[in-house]
This record gives C-alpha cells, structure tokens and sequence, in this order.
C-alpha cells in the first residue's frame, strides 16, 4: 500500500509538470512570436531557448517536490515498520512470555512458589504491552483496531491476574488447616474448595475471554 501510494504521488507530481512544461511553451510560443504568424519562419534559436528554459523551471520544481514526497513516505514507512515491529512484540508476550499464567489453577505449595516466583514477570510484561501499545502510531483503520483490542483485554488480564491470586490465598489458607479433622476445620475446608472453585470459574471466563480476542489479532503489516 506505501508502494502504490508513493507511486500514486510521482504520478501526478509527472502529470502537473508535463502539463506546466506544455503550458509554458504554449504562451511562450505566443508571446515571442511575430505576427501574423504564417508571414515568419519558425525561430529554432528561440525554441531552443524556450525550451531550455522549460526544463529548467520543470527541474528546479521537481527537486524540492521529489524530496518532499520521497522523505513523507520514508517518514510514513518507518512509522509502519516500527508499528509492525512494536505488534509483534506485543503478540509475542501475549502468545509466549504469559502462557504460564493463562488458565492456572494453584491446588498445592509448590503451585504456590510457582505464582510467587512469576508474578512479578506477569506485571512486568502487561505494562511492557501497554508502553508498546502508546508507541503504536493509531494513522490507519488497522492500527487503531489492534490498539482497542489489546486495550479491550487489560480488564481480562487484570481479572486473569486476580482471580488467580484469590485462589492462591485459598490454596495457603487450606494448606494451613489440611490436617485438622475437627468439626470446624472440616466446615472450614469445605468452604475453601467452593471458594476456589468460584474463583476456577471466574479464571477460565477471564481466559477464554483472552484467547477470543488474542486469536484474531494479526501483526500490523507494511
């Protein structure tokens, strides 16, 4: 689409100077010849001179115009590559870097330190989506759709994040009375499991609510 646009620009860049170029030896045509016309022979040391100076106005209006046009689409073309590069970063993250906290449900300690040991990574990455996604520049239709998709997900991710953590303090909280058979420990665990199975449920709707959107995103192509 750069490529059809630029050459879209050199198009009518040609075709305002070929008609200025034509325009301009038509007056001058007019305005150096003798009249009535027909009664004169053709001047080619005039011609020549008219001519001459037709390309060198036609060229001392290209050279800044060509330029100009060639430096805005070098400007429009790194925007686009730098957009396509900062939306495959973040579709990287998104599809690698947080699997590990996609659809995970804590039961014991060593899922416990497993959270412990990635959470700081998951905040990490989600802010790193958001400081990418302000760099994106929103100048097409394509564009600003990726960047409302990934900003439609932060509440998912959010709730993704939370819902895990709710169970974790569960899972410790059971942990701490599994071996009490008292009435009230029993009450107490019983309690726990459905408490993490709610929080299991809200988990998996913050998930598969994720991987809808994220599997429709597409890197920004040039």
């Amino acid at each position: 689409m750069l490529k059809k646009s630029l050459h879209d620009q050199i198009k009518i860049i040609g075709f305002w100077t070929v008609g200025g170029v034509f325009w301009y030896l038509v007056i001058a045509f007019f305005l150096k010849s003798k009249y009535p016309i027909f009664d004169y022979s053709f001047n080619l040391e005039i011609a020549y001179d008219v001519i001459k100076d037709a390309l060198t106005l036609a060229a001392s209006f290209l050279a800044p115009v060509a330029a100009f046009v060639l430096f805005s689409d070098w400007r429009v073309q790194h925007k686009a590559l730098k957009n396509e590069k900062l939306s495959e970063d973040i579709l990287r993250i998104l599809n690698t870097e947080l699997l590990s906290f996609y659809n995970f449900n804590p039961r014991s300690k060593s899922d416990v330190e497993d959270f412990n040991n990635h959470q700081m990574q998951f905040h990490r990455n989600v802010a790193n989506i958001y400081v990418m996604l302000d760099e994106i520049d929103a100048n097409e239709v394509q564009a600003n759709h990726f960047i409302e998709n990934i900003k439609k997900i932060e509440v998912d991710l959010d709730g993704l994040y939370m819902s895990i953590f709710k169970q974790i303090e569960i899972v410790i909280e059971h942990d701490a009375i599994s071996d009490f058979l008292d009435t009230h420990s029993m009450r107490k665990k019983e309690i726990l499991l459905k408490k993490l199975k709610k929080f299991e449920n809200i988990n998996e709707t913050h998930y598969e609510n994720l991987i809808k959107v994220i599997s429709q995103l597409k890197p920004l192509k040039v």
